[in-house]
């Protein structure tokens, strides 16, 4: 929530704004100089998320994640040749024509020994 002038006018008794954020520039610094209100970071705020955030973020670049979200939301998920589910459908491809060939070979050898039989 933006911390300006014609808010804090309101507040002539205010003497300390302790920010629970990493950046404090929605504060008017000018006028609460000033005016003598010290404004601050809450002490240990963001300690452990913050350092878990910027991993994720180098995890997200690493596996080039924003481009995988982008792909689902967009309805391209699967068109590509770089996406697990296209690996999936040709290696499920390739799987069928391999058994289908198998099972054509196997249909082929029954008939000749049929034949012999006869």
């Amino acid at each position: 929530m933006p911390l300006r002038e014609d808010t804090l006018k309101h507040l002539p008794d205010l003497k300390l704004i302790a920010v629970a954020a990493t950046a404090r520039d929605v504060i008017d610094k000018a006028y609460t100089t000033a005016h003598g209100i010290t404004v601050s970071n809450i002490r240990n705020y963001a300690f452990n998320t913050l350092p878990e955030h910027v991993f994720a973020l180098l995890f997200a670049l690493r596996r080039n994640l924003v481009n995988y979200h982008n792909s689902v939301f967009h309805g391209r998920w699967g068109y590509n040749n770089h996406s697990a589910i296209s690996i999936i459908r040709s290696t499920t491809s390739r799987a069928r024509r391999l058994a289908s060939s198998a099972m054509a070979r196997s249909e082929s050898r029954s008939r000749r020994a049929r034949k012999r039989l006869e």
